[in-house]
This record gives C-alpha cells, structure tokens and sequence, in this order.
C-alpha cells in the first residue's frame, strides 16, 4: 500500500494568510478614509460656523452704527433738552412778507418757526438763531436774522440776546425758504446748544 498523502491544516496554507494580510490592509485603508473624511467634515462644519458668525457679528454691527449714526427726531409741543437749553416748537406758519409796508417781503416763502428756549444753566446763555436751521430734501437753510426782527416784538427777537438762568424765551425764528420745504412732509427744525456743539430734530408736520 502506498503512502497517503497528509493534507496540511488551511491555516497553514499560503493562500490563507495572503487573504489575511489582504483584508487587513483593506480594513486599515477603509478605517483611514472614515477618519480623514470625518475630519474633514468637521473642518468644514467649524468654518461654516466661522462665517456666519462673522457674518452676523458684521450685520449687527452695521445695524448698531447706524442706529447711532440717526438721531432722533421729536414734534411739535415737545420739550427737547439740547445741552443746557430746552427748546419747544409751538408753531410752524408762513408769509411772504413780515413787518407789513415797512417790512421785508421773501424771496420764497418765509417759514416762521415759534419757539420757546428756556435756559436750564446757572449763568446767562448768549442766544443766537445764527445756529438753528431747517433740514429738508438734504439741504440746510438758515434762519433769516433781519426777518426775525421784523416777525417779533421789540426786544423780542433771537438775533442776539442774552437768557438768564431758569428763563424762558419765545420768539419767531424766521427762514426764507422755496416752497418745496414748507410742502416737505420730513422738514425739521434744527435746534442746537450754545456754540452749536450739540444739536437735535424736531419735526415741523
């Protein structure tokens, strides 16, 4: 009888361990990739992030500066602290002419602007209507100091007088206008603090 042939154990086989080694490599490779994709999924998550929070941060920005950038306007019959001054609009009316024969006629129209100024300091202010203005479509107009003496009382007028403390003024500050700014829904009344250092709107609709 001859000799059976004695079959080795399939783990012993060459063929085994090159499929071992195979699948181990395969698994490392595959293992490798789910990192780095993971990883790069995160990165791509975090700068997402990034922007829009910087995105955000910029708009709240913007929108803060620009909120601070307007000031606030108030109407008419409201008092408004400037400084140490507290302006009042009374009223707002218009002519062509103040002073009657002997007065001075408007190249436009004159818009006469009622206002009383009481003095909040403890020494006399310097009064002067050189520092208000009216605001309308972008542009500024001033008030007219020669109309202003016409349009009030003897004395009266805002051209240049000394307040005294815890006083109050009302006077008629004249500005010759075009007729665009008394039709003008948005015109405002420029009233500002001694030395024109501080300024606030009022409305005069």
């Amino acid at each position: 009888m001859g000799k059976e042939k004695v079959k080795k154990p399939f783990y012993k086989k060459v063929w085994f361990w090159a499929v071992v080694v195979v699948v181990i490599l395969v698994g490392a490779i595959g293992g490798s990739g789910s990192d780095d994709s993971s990883k790069d999924s995160k990165s791509s998550s975090s700068e997402v992030s990034k922007v829009e929070s910087t995105k955000s941060s910029s708009s709240e920005a913007k929108s803060s500066s620009k909120a601070s950038s307007e000031k606030q306007s108030y109407g008419i019959g409201q008092d408004v602290a400037v400084g140490k001054l507290t302006y009042k609009v009374n009223s707002v009316t218009t002519n062509t002419n103040v002073g009657g024969e002997y007065g001075i006629n408007a190249k436009g129209v004159f818009m006469i602007v009622n206002i009383s100024i009481i003095n909040n300091d403890n020494k006399a202010a310097s009064i002067s209507d050189s520092s208000l203005k009216i605001k309308s479509n972008g542009a500024e107009y001033k008030a007219d100091s020669s109309a202003g003496i016409y349009a009030n009382d003897a004395g009266n007028s805002a051209s240049f007088s000394d307040l005294n403390p815890g006083t109050t003024q009302t006077t008629n500050i004249v500005f010759d206008v075009p007729q665009t700014v008394v039709d003008d829904p948005n015109a405002k009344f420029e009233a500002a603090s001694l030395f024109g250092l501080k300024s606030e709107l009022i409305n005069l609709k």
